[in-house]
């Protein structure tokens, strides 16, 4: 028995040692095969991302490493792509490498493009570019700007270049603006172009806001009522002072 159990375990070491083998000769096997999959592979992938650099204008595109076919197919993605460049005004376009019709395209863009300049008031908008059409439009685009400008108060505004229409709506644009600003108590009111009612307000408007800073506040009383002889608390009223300097009462 024992001599059967001894060779039943020589055996089984046997069984586990060819098996090590095997699966050791298959492990190199199969890195073998990685290692020539991976050798292949590498060249076409460095040859495609030359390609791919060439067809989108890297400065890095080897263009001796590319086939007649390949070269044509760079050549004409170059061209789509410096006709938009050209298209849009870029100063990347290079116009020698357009044909005769994009040039024509290219001028009819650049035309177009100048007369929205021109019309936003840009000051390089080269008039000469403009038909006599456009000039009329532009023309009329500028004095809107300018009235506009003059309705907004701006300082620069000559009156002078208005006509009679324009000088009204500016005007009144202007008494508009002087009643706001007397209303709020702001600097430039001028008091002397109001109407008696107008005047009225403001002084109202005037009145109101003196009270709103001499009217006690539940903040900081102290500093409306007074104390003492001199104070307005000591009198019996509500301890604050009218406008006219002279202590409120309950009256008012």
């Amino acid at each position: 028995r024992l001599a059967t159990g001894h060779l039943r375990c020589r055996t089984s070491e046997a069984v586990v040692r060819y098996g090590n083998a095997v699966l050791a000769g298959f492990m190199k096997h199969t890195m073998a095969v990685l290692v020539l999959f991976a050798l292949s592979v590498l060249p076409r992938t460095g040859y495609a991302s030359n390609l791919a650099d060439c067809l989108s204008g890297m400065g890095i595109c080897e263009l001796s490493d590319l086939s007649p076919s390949e070269m044509a197919t760079v050549t004409l993605s170059y061209q789509k792509r410096n006709f938009k460049l050209c298209i849009e005004g870029s100063n990347l376009c290079d116009p020698t490498r357009v044909s005769s019709a994009e040039q024509f395209i290219i001028a009819e863009m650049a035309r177009k493009r100048n007369f929205n300049i021109c019309m936003s008031g840009y000051v390089v908008c080269d008039y000469t570019q403009l038909t006599a059409a456009e000039q009329i439009l532009v023309t009329e685009s500028a004095r809107k700007r300018y009235v506009q400008s003059c309705l907004t108060g701006n300082r620069t505004c000559d009156r002078e270049r208005l006509n009679e229409q324009e000088r009204a709506h500016i005007a009144i644009s202007d008494r508009n603006r002087n009643i706001a600003r007397c209303l709020s108590g702001l600097p430039g009111c001028d008091t002397t172009i109001l109407t008696d009612s107008e005047r009225h307000s403001v002084a109202e408007s005037t009145q109101r806001r003196e009270q709103a800073l001499i009217r006690p506040t539940l903040s900081n009383p102290q500093m409306y009522y007074g104390g003492g002889s001199e104070g307005c608390g000591s009198r019996g009223g509500p301890g604050y002072r009218k406008a006219n300097g002279k202590c409120a009462s309950w009256r008012d």
